[in-house]
This record gives C-alpha cells, structure tokens and sequence, in this order.
C-alpha cells in the first residue's frame, strides 16, 4: 500500500519524537536533524510532484525522507545510500513513520552505491547534494544510464561549496570528480542535464536562506 496519508507536514508535528526513536543510534557525521522540513529541503519537496507516476532513483538517498515522501506519488522509488549508518536511519524513518494506511511497500532501500544502480529499471533521477560526493567513474557510469532510461531529473546543487574553500572555510574534499567542474554550481549542472539529454530545463533559487546558503534545485525534462 502507497503512503497516503505522508507529506511534509507529519514530518514536522512528529519530528521530536521520531529523533527520541533514533536516540540509541550512534555515528559521527550527520547530526539526526540533518535531513528534516527546513529551508535548505523544502525547494525539493515542493517539486516532488515532478516525479509523478515515475518509477524513480535516487542515489544519496540519507535518511530517506525524499523517497518516503515520493510513495504517494511515484510507481516506485529506489533510494541508495552507500553509507551503512545512513542507510540503517532510512530504515528507522520508515518503520517510525509506517502505519496502517503508509507501508511505503513501493518505496526500496539499497545499501550500495552508484555503480550497483544499472539494474535497476527507472525513468526519473532524484540527485538532490550528491553528484560532487560521486568520483569520475561513477559519474560517466550515471551518464550512460540516465540517457538511456530517463526523461525527467531533479538536482540540488551547492554552490557554496566553492565560495567556501575560497574563503578557505571549507574542510575536506570540494568535488570527489573532475567533469564539469565538479558539479557545485548551477551552470556545471545545467551542462550534466544536456549531457544527459535533457532538453527543458528549469532553475529555482529561493530566497529563503539556510544560514548564509541558497540550494539551487534544477529540473530537466527530455
């Protein structure tokens, strides 16, 4: 059974609670509110009815709460997460968030990466933060695929990560790859969307800041 009675909302009246359900986990790197309604995800739940009907992939799924919300309007979602500890919270979120009438049945978590995603059978990408956390190969590999099976993508991208290793405030890697600049910015996504044969193609900055950050979503459509 679909989720029908899940959306943004019921995130937000639970969301105490459903961090108090995950309090016995324990990992460094994100925090447990890192993927919650706020001003850096609400851009990208906003446009999930883009996905209608689609049978989508997202890769750097996190916690998960994206493909959750996609049940009551994709086919099917496939959500991958290569990292263990995040891919273990998505489990948590949908069994908190699971009742009698939201069972996600249509929603798949993987644990496995970019590279695993050829067997799976979709018609839309959900790459929301994630394309400069893929390395070349991964990167060549999601272009051959995406061409031929996809007509519609959704990415968030961050430019600030280049202003920020300019100022020198940025720790760690800026972009894991080296094609189209390491995909940071709005014009380096916009030509991965070409490249994959997007041809309409629609940009949305909000003016609503998280902390001193807008996160650009884009939207490609064959």
């Amino acid at each position: 059974m679909h989720a029908v009675n899940f959306d943004a909302e019921t995130i937000k009246n639970r969301f105490e609670d459903l961090k108090k359900s995950l309090s016995d986990l324990s990992f460094t790197g994100y925090p447990l509110d890192y993927q919650r309604v706020d001003q850096k995800t609400v851009p990208v739940i906003d446009r999930l009815d883009v996905f209608q009907n689609k049978t989508v992939l997202e890769i750097g799924s996190n916690f998960g709460m994206y493909s959750l919300l996609m049940s009551s309007i994709a086919k099917e979602v496939h959500a991958v997460e290569i990292d263990k500890h995040l891919y273990s919270v998505s489990l948590r979120w949908r069994d908190f968030f699971a009742d009698a009438d939201n069972s996600f049945s249509n929603v798949h978590f993987h644990n496995e990466g970019a590279m695993a995603t050829g067997k799976y059978e979709y018609n839309a990408l959900l790459l929301t933060l994630v394309l400069y956390h893929l390395n070349n190969d991964e990167i060549d590999y999601l272009i051959e695929q995406a061409r031929a099976k996809c007509d519609t993508v959704l990415i968030q991208c961050r430019p600030a990560r280049i202003l920020a290793k300019e100022k020198g405030a940025f720790r760690g890697h800026v972009s894991k790859n080296t094609r189209f600049d390491g995909l940071c910015d709005i014009a380096a996504n916009v030509r991965f969307l070409r490249e994959i044969g997007m041809k309409d193609i629609s940009i949305y900055v909000s003016e609503n800041l998280l902390g001193e950050e807008a996160f650009p979503v884009l939207i490609g459509k064959k």
